[in-house]
């Protein structure tokens, strides 16, 4: 199934076929019913722990950075986060920890002294952005097919605001979980995850 595919099926089962602005919505309602399932059925990628050189201040993210967990300066010490405000307080000061760093945008601000000449060792560890019908990833979809559809159905009216048809999907969706956690345990049972986990990349 690819995310083309689904949009014109959901618009056509809600009945609203050329509602133009519920087909923009779609990306983030079906991002919003994708948490909610991997919450409920506790879907988890693991972390990712990625060695890179710093060259230049910020430094730019990876691609695929769902939520930074920790920066480590191998040989130096772990990182300190700073919020913004205290970065910039910090980044000013003379004896400015040189540990510290803060997150703008998609990049990391930090106080090594990291250019192309001295590049600066880092290790990220991260949560990854997990895989979405949004990007033609259809796995979770088809594992989960009956709850994937009454998630979206009620994201999708809760965007509409009507409310009542929101609490019928619920309800469709509380009824489609207890088969969705047994169809999950047996599957972790079975050696048969949704998803491997993502290799850890560990400075060796």
């Amino acid at each position: 199934m690819d995310f083309t595919t689904f949009k014109i099926q959901a618009l056509r089962y809600l009945w609203r076929v050329g509602d133009t602005d519920l087909d923009t919505a779609m990306t983030s309602i079906v991002l919003t019913a994708e948490a909610r399932i991997r919450n409920d059925l506790a879907l988890h990628t693991a972390d990712v722990s990625l060695p890179q050189a710093m060259t230049a201040n910020p430094h730019p993210l990876p691609d695929d950075v769902d939520q930074l967990l920790s920066v480590d300066f191998p040989g130096v010490g772990a990182g300190v986060y700073l919020t913004p405000h205290l970065f910039v307080e910090n980044e000013d000061a003379p004896d400015k920890d040189l540990l510290g760093y803060t997150i703008v945008g998609t990049g990391l601000r930090h106080c090594r002294p990291a250019t192309v000449e001295t590049p600066q060792d880092v290790v990220l560890t991260y949560q990854p952005i997990l895989p979405s019908l949004t990007e033609d990833d259809d796995e979770l979809y088809n594992a989960h097919r009956e709850l994937f559809e009454k998630a979206v159905y009620r994201e999708a009216e809760i965007y509409l605001r009507n409310e009542q048809r929101a609490q019928y999907f619920d309800s469709l969706y509380i009824n489609a979980l207890d088969p969705a956690l047994i169809k999950e345990a047996r599957r972790r049972r079975g050696g048969s995850p949704l998803k491997m986990g993502m290799p850890r990349r560990d400075v060796c």
